[in-house]
């Protein structure tokens, strides 16, 4: 997806838009009426089928009637707001109706950044600093059950502020918004939870290797900043399979000493990393773009927050939502798998 041009498109469609506000709001004065008229035109070219037909001819009816209560308050709101407020109020109101997942929710997705690892911070952290993680792991309770336990409390507490975002998207669908539009409001809130259920599994994992919270936070905020910055870090790094080769040199060293630190055998770890720089050497000697391609391919993992942007500029995808589940519980295993170390030693 072309990010820069979605963006510029954004960009084109709120300049039309300011300029046709303007053009309205520069005959209230003269036929108030008018205007409010004018308006529920420009809100059904504008939204479309987002609400039906009923729904805009009942506004057109009620808001040009010059007794009604309604009418009343806008006319009220134009002769009394000045007219920078009301355009801003216009063009705010017609970019939060009715797409609640792009205009809402992705653009609150960089709040995720400082709130999920102020809500994982403690999670594992504070156990180790106080000691009482002694008793969970000598309990008669499964690893698993203790990592999932903490994930699915802290879950919990993510999924409060979804449902007052479940509120505010039935709120729209009683105002008029049309099933489909209400369908999509519904999806993109669940991939947004998915997606957050994904950085609390981050953050776990995170919280689970330090006893100091603040560490855990610190490292939470850095992951998913990286994660967040990662479709312009990918831009940059697109010079071909030397660039790629260093990378996976580097991924085949981490792991090399990963399985020499597990198993506790030097040897094992140096063998690990000659194979792997052997494979490698060969891959960039007879097939180049198979690194090239895989390089990107790992890049494109990195980027957390890339397929929900998707999701909500496009239509429901059953992969965004399996890439969210896989990185959950590819990250509860990682956790699992250090207490399970830590039980063990």
């Amino acid at each position: 997806m072309n990010t820069a041009f979605d963006s510029l498109t954004h960009k084109m469609q709120r300049a039309a838009l300011g300029k046709t506000v303007d053009l309205v709001l520069s005959h209230a004065e003269k036929d108030p009426a008018k205007t409010v008229g004018q308006i529920v035109d420009l809100s059904k070219q504008f939204y479309g089928d987002s609400f039906s037909e009923e729904t805009y001819a009942h506004a057109k009816q009620t808001l040009t009637d010059p007794n009604s209560k309604w009418s009343k308050l806008i006319n009220c709101l134009l002769n009394q707001l000045d007219p920078n407020v009301a355009r801003t109020m216009a063009l705010n109101l017609g970019y939060g109706l009715t797409d609640f997942g792009y205009y809402t929710l992705y653009r609150t997705t960089f709040v995720l950044l400082l709130y999920i690892p102020v809500l994982t911070m403690r999670s594992f952290a504070e156990e180790r600093r106080t000691r009482t993680d002694q008793l969970l792991l000598t309990s008669p309770v499964p690893v698993t059950g203790i990592v999932l336990g903490k994930f699915f409390a802290l879950c919990v507490i993510f999924a409060l502020p979804c449902l007052a975002d479940a509120v505010m998207i039935l709120v729209l669908a009683a105002l008029g918004a049309t099933g489909t539009a209400t369908l999509a409001n519904l999806a993109a809130l669940l991939c947004y939870y998915l997606m957050g259920c994904a950085a609390i599994a981050i953050g776990v994992f995170l919280s689970s290797l330090t006893e100091n919270q603040i560490i855990a936070a610190v490292a939470g905020v850095a992951a998913l900043l990286l994660a967040y910055m990662m479709p312009s870090l990918r831009s940059m790094f697109t010079a071909g399979s030397a660039v790629a080769l260093a990378l996976f040199t580097a991924i085949a060293a981490v792991l090399s000493v990963v399985a020499g630190l597990r198993t506790r055998s030097f040897t094992l770890g140096c063998l690990t990393f000659a194979g792997c720089c052997v494979v490698l050497t060969a891959l960039f000697l007879l097939q180049s773009s198979w690194l090239t391609e895989a390089f990107s391919a790992v890049l494109s993992g990195l980027c957390l927050f890339t397929p929900f942007e998707e999701f909500v500029n496009n239509s429901f995808s059953i992969p965004t939502l399996v890439y969210y589940l896989t990185v959950t519980m590819l990250f509860l295993f990682f956790t699992a798998q250090g207490l399970e170390k830590r039980r063990w030693n």
